[in-house]
């Protein structure tokens, strides 16, 4: 269509070829190629003009912490943010090749599920440790990488949702996956973003929606569903009856009644891998470190990563001059700033504390 083919000549500064390659309500976006590297990425133009200069603010805190994140592998790469002519803000992020929406309306199998929860739920926990709530995890909001991995994608985006939700409605959420407690208009938790990886697991597993909308239904239904109707376990033969359970335990009513960290989460789905005698899948978690303390060259092999017993890192393909393992493409180390940043690292092994 010619509105995806739209060129915003002049509109950002540093990058040319800007193509809009997606829209939607609170966000376009485009490929373009950064002038200084000549790497290709994703500009996020936010499409928030009515928004308070509190809540501008607090993106702009929150995209700052995001870039300390960047370094994980199941987080997209956040290089940058800058104000647009308007003021609007625009993300400079790593340009994947899809989401997990392009999956929907087809039952993965039960072992990519497992690695993906797993993977999802260490992003999370990382974010949870930052002080970083999601809150509006679902497919369309999990990219896949170039190197096949998936991504949590839109921090920032979700947190422009919340502080604009009376202006633009609730339904700016994908009703199908949010928590009871935000259709009530309670506080967010750890366990509200288990809530909504489960949701979406669930999703993945059977095809489709827990909470799934019919034809000509209204939203105000299928919130009615999600506040008060009980989940309905997983029956297909495949499916594991622990995973079944643990999803619905994720997807309870009540937040004390889920699993109450994304770490302990993960630690289940591990656990029923197990059992399934599938190879263990990585957990990357990593304790953010105090910005004003410089990581010591000394202490590189214990950072980074919270393990119970030494893995196998993928995804983090290169290195810097302290030897942090780091994500492809960065220009600095999330971890101690170098701006050396070497490739050619395709796996590392870290031993736990």
């Amino acid at each position: 269509m010619a509105g995806r083919r739209r060129k915003p000549e002049g509109q950002f500064p540093g990058y040319a070829d800007a193509v809009e390659i997606g829209t939607g309500t609170l966000a376009t976006v485009f490929r373009a190629s950064e002038l200084d590297t000549g790497r290709l990425v994703a500009l996020k133009l936010l499409n928030v003009r009515d928004v308070s200069r509190a809540a501008l603010e607090s993106f702009e805190r929150e995209s700052r912490a995001l870039g300390a994140l960047s370094g994980h592998p199941n987080i997209v790469t956040l290089f940058r943010s800058f104000s647009a002519a308007d003021g609007r803000p625009v993300l400079v992020l790593e340009l994947c090749r899809g989401s997990l929406a392009d999956r929907i309306g087809h039952p993965m199998p039960v072992p990519e599920v497992l690695t993906l929860g797993i993977k999802l739920a260490g992003a999370l926990e990382t974010a949870h440790r930052a002080d970083i709530l999601h809150r509006d995890v679902k497919p369309h909001n999990i990219l896949v990488t170039e190197f096949g991995e998936p991504a949590l994608a839109d921090f920032g985006v979700a947190m422009l949702q919340s502080a604009t939700q009376t202006a633009t409605g609730l339904f700016d959420f994908t009703t199908l996956h949010v928590a009871p407690e935000l259709l009530e208009g309670g506080a967010a938790s750890p366990a509200t973003d288990v809530y909504e990886l489960s949701s979406t697991l669930y999703q993945l597993l059977a095809g489709q929606s827990a909470f799934r909308a019919f034809a000509g239904e209204s939203p105000a239904s299928i919130i009615l569903r999600i506040l008060r109707d009980p989940v309905q376990p997983l029956t297909q033969a495949e499916v594991p009856v622990a995973l079944s359970d643990l999803l619905l335990t994720g997807m309870a009513k009540l937040q004390s009644e889920r699993p109450p960290t994304a770490l302990e989460f993960a630690e289940a789905l591990l656990e029923i891998e197990q059992q399934q005698g599938l190879p263990a899948t990585p957990l990357p978690v990593r304790r953010p470190e105090p910005a004003s303390a410089p990581t010591p060259a000394a202490a590189a092999p214990e950072l980074g990563v919270d393990w119970s017993a030494a893995r196998v890192v993928t995804g983090l393909n290169s290195h810097c001059e302290q030897g942090h393992l780091v994500r492809g493409g960065l220009q600095f180390c999330p971890l101690c700033g170098s701006a050396d940043i070497r490739a050619g690292v395709t796996e590392a092994v870290e031993v736990g504390r």
